[in-house]
């Protein structure tokens, strides 16, 4: 593959102007909190929408397929090239590109409809989240404390969803949804991209990719790992004793146990070292979700993970960005690996459900855990 490289000027010579102006990471975390809880609290009822459209399970399925699928291209694509064309233009742009196709999910009547707006929406979510990470990167923000308003606002979406949908019906939910990421097109309008990188931006994805091949592999496996075990976990529960608020009550303490241990915990401690202690405890966790008795049981140890999750996904983050200056394509490929593992995860489990129980899938998970764990040891780059 050709390289092209394109020449950026630093505007201001003044990367990390955040420490001098907290107004502008604040204003960031505001921004990643409502986009956040708009795509959470909208991607958990796509199924419910599309079997209220009266479409089968195979149609429903190839929807969220062809979602999860252009979501890894866009986030991968738009995230390259923020570097070079400039980070606010794809904050401004995907967050208005995002906020019109929820809306239009108001109008969503037959399959087709529904997969060109899934499509499309895959598309829109996939233009900011590399320029936001980089930019928060570049006004010195505190990773951990960034990435947790990007769990509190999904884990407020989870229970937004769950009242609106009750109250007013699923489109409704979808028009909040729009609201919301409206709110950070709104607040992004007035962010400046006043540090930009002042080298030679490569597009090519390969420099990244070796730079940081042990985090990206074994972010991938482990996180694969989870989907596996998370494709089925709802089922679960149920069988463990839980009823449908359960589900949704353990689900929101999850984004909460990340939020609250990306906020507290994961700026305290060295970046490769708290990845690597996150897998591990990871890979301790799934076991024992594999050998609760009840729903309580596996319900504390969701919120257990969940926090770890949030440990493991900050301390990788932080690992890649703190080694270059083209961050718009660093964050590109991890975000891209973490979109890709919710696509992996739940092709794995529906193999194995076939010869297994949901037992076993934690088990499974665990295993794969360990593995990313071990390969983080061994691949220190």
């Amino acid at each position: 593959m050709a390289t092209t490289q394109i020449e950026i000027l630093d505007e201001n010579g003044d990367e990390g102007w955040g420490d001098r102006n907290p107004g502008f990471v604040v204003r960031l975390e505001w921004v990643q909190f409502l986009a956040s809880m708009a795509v959470t609290a909208t991607g958990l009822y796509v199924t419910v929408l599309g079997k209220e459209l009266g479409l089968s399970n195979v149609e429903i399925g190839i929807i969220v397929t062809v979602y999860a699928v252009t979501l890894v291209f866009s986030t991968y694509l738009f995230g390259m090239i923020s570097d070079a064309y400039g980070i606010r233009s794809f904050l401004v742009g995907g967050f208005l590109f995002s906020a019109l196709m929820l809306f239009l999910h108001l109008l969503v009547f037959n399959y087709s409809s529904f997969l060109f707006i899934r499509l499309m929406t895959g598309v829109a979510q996939g233009v900011y989240p590399a320029a936001l990470f980089s930019l928060a990167s570049k006004a010195n923000a505190k990773m951990g404390r960034f990435a947790a308003f990007q769990a509190l606002g999904a884990c407020l979406g989870l229970v937004i969803a769950g009242v609106l949908t009750s109250a007013l019906g699923t489109k409704a939910l979808f028009a909040f949804g729009g609201v919301a990421i409206f709110a950070a097109f709104v607040l992004a309008i007035r962010l400046k991209d006043r540090g930009r990188f002042g080298g030679r931006v490569s597009i090519d994805p390969r420099g990244t990719i070796k730079e940081n091949l042990g985090v990206y592999a074994s972010l991938l496996i482990r996180h694969s790992g989870a989907n596996l075990a998370w494709t089925f976990w709802p089922l679960y529960l149920l069988v463990l004793g839980a009823n449908y608020f359960y589900v949704g009550v353990v689900s929101a303490i999850n984004y909460l146990a990340q939020f609250l241990a990306s906020f507290y915990f994961a700026d305290k401690f060295g970046d490769r070292k708290e990845f690597e202690i996150g897998l591990m405890l990871s890979g301790v966790t799934l076991v024992g979700l594999g050998l609760v008795m009840n729903f309580v049981q596996a319900a504390i140890l969701y919120a257990v993970i969940g926090g770890i999750w949030g440990f493991t996904y900050v301390g990788g983050m932080r690992t890649v960005l703190n080694r270059t200056d083209q961050r718009g394509a660093t964050m590109a490929t991890y975000n891209s690996i973490v979109n890709l593992s919710t696509l992996l995860g739940p092709m794995m489990a529906t193999v194995l459900i076939a010869f297994m129980d949901y037992r076993t899938t934690m088990y499974v998970a665990a295993a794969l855990a360990f593995l990313s764990w071990i390969i983080s040891l061994k691949i220190k780059h």
